[in-house]
């Protein structure tokens, strides 16, 4: 830019010369500005003698612009003239080859092999692709051998070689793995090695900082997978410094990945050295390939090893063969423990899949199955045509023989617009036996066109060696099952890998004859059988697992990549005084989730409905939290009537996730709440070692002792903070655990629901109750004495309340005179507000937790498990109320206590307690800080 304003003033003099306007033109080529670069060459060609170098300049820039037919006349002219001009020849081949006319662009770039060495080893290099593009692997060999000789082992020419073994059938693993070694060993020797500065200083422990270098920060399956992670919470634990070498400009994904970076770098025209240098200044401790030996890779910027340690992932399918570079990201799948020894790196597997797909928004509705309806099944494959080789053409003539009536579409994905690839195609099918009428070619389409192609599809036929990855997650998300021929290598496994952590292994083939004989079997059953009729809940049924949960993929890859750094560095557990000031920044902020432990309960259960509560109030008022459970799937199904739920189900502002998948993604600012009852989660390793609070919610005072091993307190669990649902619980706890820190809440009983009769005169002379946890013993016991002592009072009739609906029990408290409470050790049970707020009269014993509002002013008590001072009780409260003796304050103080226990009166104590929880670990973190601070050198 500097030089083209020094230019200036000259260029715009009355007769500028013309070695200034062709100075301009070459600068303006050079920054991309080819419309003016064009303009300005034409001027000088215009001005001065037919020139080679500016004709050849012309239609360089010319094709750049969309001309290609015009560029490739002027490059015929050019030889036309000077029949031995070697950048003619090699512009030539260029025009040829983004015309998509393969052979002829291929003998255009061998008339500039005996010309010109520069431009014999670029021409090589194209003549392979080229050859790869028409299926001849056999020239692509030989092409690539010759560069690599050309260049003395470039890193285009390894790329090249290898990506030239993975399309070739069979795939032979050891000679790739050979290969890489030898190629990458060679290229790292004779490299040299900048020095870098020394790594900015690195307290042990503090925040991972993780580097990612790829031309794919955009609207690219890379770009899709890479968002999934680092926009997941897992993912907030580290920072994230993005290197992209993207040529075009950014669009909607590369600004969101930018909102998730800690740094971003646009690093398109940097040399290695000066990408290396940042790298190091910027103090990454993880550098994340994502290109390898693929497209626009600065794998070679990796060579210094400016990171400590540094990783292949994503966009490359193999072992790099280089040896700076430390692990490949894997999985048990793609690559199983026989194939290690065909990696040169180490392996790091992550459990369940080596990448989660991202669904993008505005995505089609999944279609119904077509073979329903046209009564026969159409195959589908919608992949680069490079991919679709001669043995996958075989084995799919012998389905189309198998199935006559099968449709095919299969959509070649290049981008060409004369359609000579898909002409080539067609020959090759018509040549295979495919009857044409049965067979549609498409090309590329804009996204949702694409996606809404999958509506004329039944199955998807994957292509082998080199199987689908990005396309075959789309499929199943549009519905449309994948049908892979599993073999060895990343890429031979991959369709393997998506099915299996999609949940679908059953379309998994490892054999040509199983493949076909699967595909025969299915197309034969399209119509009417399950996997047909079950496609409209395929996208539902895949949402949750693996391939999809992209949560569950953060937390996976951060364990994974967090053990492997600190195996290489030898550091412990994030605990600095760095770590910590990041959790407090989170706190601060707000930026933490509470997780709810709640115990899978199938039958009604008041403390489960009370976390529930808690949750959703949490969730309302602009905290984050979460409700855990065991077993995948478990859903209290009792709970619906008490909350609002989506269209699918799931209750409004209670997300729920599950301990037995790894679901609960916990990060050091985060807290952990546990029930009194579970000890063996307060001991949990796995909570523990995450650095997150731990809290109990003592929900029921007796089982707090029962439950503890003998000699053990929650102290003895390294807990020290409490949630208490009552005054009499918390000064018990108080008592028996000094020091223990009791926040009290409250729950709610819905007065909308649980409200009196319209008139009293409704009431029945009956005794609602809900028996014990002992079976009902104790409050049948009472009953048969309340008729022993009480033979007059006969006409009173006894109602259990065990199982019934909500609805239903507030139903029956309304007509009901009376409430029998025979839970003498509940910590605070929701029945006899209900009953109060349903004009109940309550006898009962007062139980722990129910000394909070029953007394001698609003209920008729006896002692805890007096089964005849009980029946005497509620024979006493019978007769008052037969002789019309209630006092009214009775009625009074009834409703007095309900009023401790609204939906307002929840609200404010829970997020009271939450709030002071809050501010005590701050408190308690920015102690440790000052402390660390204070003892630092």
């Amino acid at each position: 830019m500097e030089a083209l304003a020094a230019l200036d003033p000259l260029l715009h003099a009355p007769a500028p010369a013309v070695e200034i306007q062709a100075l301009a033109a070459a600068l303006h080529e050079q920054l991309g500005q080819d419309a003016e670069a064009l303009r300005l060459y034409r001027l000088v060609a215009a001005r001065g003698p037919w020139h080679a170098d500016v004709s050849n300049a012309i239609g360089r820039v010319s094709a750049r612009l969309g001309q290609v037919e015009e560029a490739l006349a002027i490059f015929d002219g050019v030889l036309a003239r000077e029949p031995l001009d070697p950048e003619a020849h090699f512009n030539r081949g260029n025009a040829l080859r983004m015309l998509y006319r393969r052979e002829e662009a291929i003998e255009a770039y061998r008339a500039v092999l005996p010309l010109h060495a520069g431009y014999a080893r670029l021409a090589l290099l194209d003549i392979g692709r080229q050859q790869q593009a028409l299926h001849d692997l056999g020239g692509a060999r030989i092409s690539g051998l010759q560069h690599q000789i050309a260049t003395g082992g470039s890193p285009e020419s390894i790329a090249f070689r290898l990506a030239t073994e993975y399309y070739a059938w069979p795939l032979d693993l050891a000679l790739i793995a050979r290969l890489a070694t030898e190629l990458g060993a060679a290229y790292a020797a004779r490299t040299p090695r900048p020095v870098l500065p020394p790594p900015p200083p690195r307290t042990p422990g503090q925040r991972l900082r993780i580097g990612l270098v790829s031309p794919d920060f955009w609207s690219h399956p890379v770009g899709y997978f890479v968002e999934g992670l680092i926009a997941s919470a897992a993912a907030r634990a580290a920072d994230w410094v993005v290197y992209s070498h993207r040529d075009p400009q950014p669009d909607d994904l590369t600004e969101r990945l930018r909102g998730h970076a800690t740094g971003w770098h646009d690093v398109r025209s940097w040399s290695d050295e000066q990408l290396a240098g940042q790298v190091r200044a910027d103090g990454v401790d993880v550098l994340v390939d994502l290109s390898g030996h693929g497209t626009d890779s600065r794998i070679t910027a990796l060579t210094s090893r400016p990171a400590p340690f540094q990783l292949s992932w994503l966009g490359y399918h193999g072992t790099t063969g280089l040896p700076y570079v430390d692990a490949v990201i894997a999985d048990p799948v793609c690559v199983p423990e026989e194939e290690a020894q065909f990696v040169t790196e180490h392996v790091l597997r992550l459990p369940h899949t080596r990448f989660a797909y991202t669904p993008q928004p505005g995505v089609p509705p999944v279609a119904p199955s077509p073979a329903r309806s046209r009564g026969a099944v159409t195959f589908g494959c919608f992949q680069y045509g490079v991919k679709i080789g001669p043995q996958v053409v075989a084995a799919w003539s012998e389905v189309a023989a198998a199935l006559p009536q099968a449709r095919w579409v299969i959509a070649v994905v290049t981008q060409d617009p004369s359609d000579s690839d898909r002409d080539r195609m067609r020959r090759r099918f018509a040549e295979a036996g495919f009857a044409p009428e049965h067979l549609e070619l498409r090309g590329v389409r804009p996204m949702p066109d694409y996606l809404a192609g999958y509506a004329d599809v039944d199955l998807v036929l994957d292509t082998f060696p080199f199987t689908g990855g990005t396309t075959t997650a789309e499929a199943l998300w549009m519905g449309v099952p994948t049908l892979t021929l599993s073999s060895p290598g990343m890429v031979g496994r991959q369709g393997e890998q998506i099915l299996t952590a999609a949940g679908l292994p059953q379309w998994v083939t490892h054999s040509v004859e199983e493949y076909v004989a699967r595909a025969v079997d299915a197309g034969r059953s399209a119509p009417t059988v399950a996997w047909t009729a079950e496609r409209a809940t395929m996208r539902e049924r895949v949402r949750e697992t693996p391939l999809f949960d992209t949560e569950r993929f953060g937390r996976d890859w951060m364990a994974a990549v967090r053990a492997a750094w600190r195996e290489r560095v030898g550091e412990e557990a994030d605990t600095d005084t760095g770590a910590r000031d990041s959790v407090i920044d989170c706190i601060e902020r707000g930026d933490y989730t509470t997780y709810f432990f709640v115990p899978d309960h199938a039958k009604e259960s008041g403390g489960v409905k009370m976390i529930y509560d808690h949750v959703r109030c949490l969730n309302r008022h602009d905290h984050r939290a979460v409700v855990v459970h065991q077993e995948e799937g478990f859903t209290p199904d009792w709970l619906t009537p008490y909350f609002e739920a989506d269209a699918d189900g799931s209750l409004v502002d209670v997300p729920v996730r599950y301990l037995s998948t790894g679901d609960v993604p916990l990060l050091p600012e985060d807290t952990f709440v546990i029930p009194e009852g579970f000890p063996d989660l307060m001991a949990d390793q796995d909570i523990i070692d995450t650095g997150c609070k731990r809290i109990v919610f003592c929900l029921n005072w007796y089982y707090v002792l029962n439950v503890l091993p003998f000699g053990t307190y929650w102290d003895s669990y390294g807990i020290t903070d409490c949630l208490s649902i009552t005054g009499t619980q918390t000064e018990y706890l108080r008592q028996i655990m000094p020091g223990l820190r009791c926040k009290q809440v409250v729950g709610h009983v819905p007065s909308d629901v649980f409200s009196p009769p319209e008139a009293p005169s409704e009431k029945l002379l009956q005794v609602a109750f809900i028996p014990s946890r002992d079976g009902g013993t104790k409050a049948h016991n009472v009953i048969k004495t309340f008729h022993a002592l009480h033979p007059h009072l006969r006409a009173v009739s006894f109602v259990e309340a065990r199982g019934l609906p909500r609805d239903d029990y507030a139903a029956l408290l309304r007509e009901s005179a009376f409430y029998l409470h025979v839970d003498e050790a509940s910590s605070w049970g929701t029945a006899p507000i209900e009953a109060f707020l349903s004009h109940c009269l309550v006898a009962g014993w007062d139980g722990v937790g129910g000394r909070e509002f029953l007394s001698d002013h609003n209920a008729w008590l006896a002692d805890n498990g007096d089964i005849m001072g009980l029946a005497r009780a509620l024979g006493r409260l019978v007769e008052a109320y037969l002789h019309g003796s209630i006092a009214p304050s009775v009625w009074e103080q009834m409703q007095a206590a309900t009023r401790r226990y609204t939906l307002e009166a929840e609200r404010d104590s829970v997020l009271q307690a939450h709030l002071e929880l809050r501010q005590e670990r701050l408190a308690e973190l920015r102690v440790v800080a000052g402390s660390a601070s204070a003892g630092s050198p």
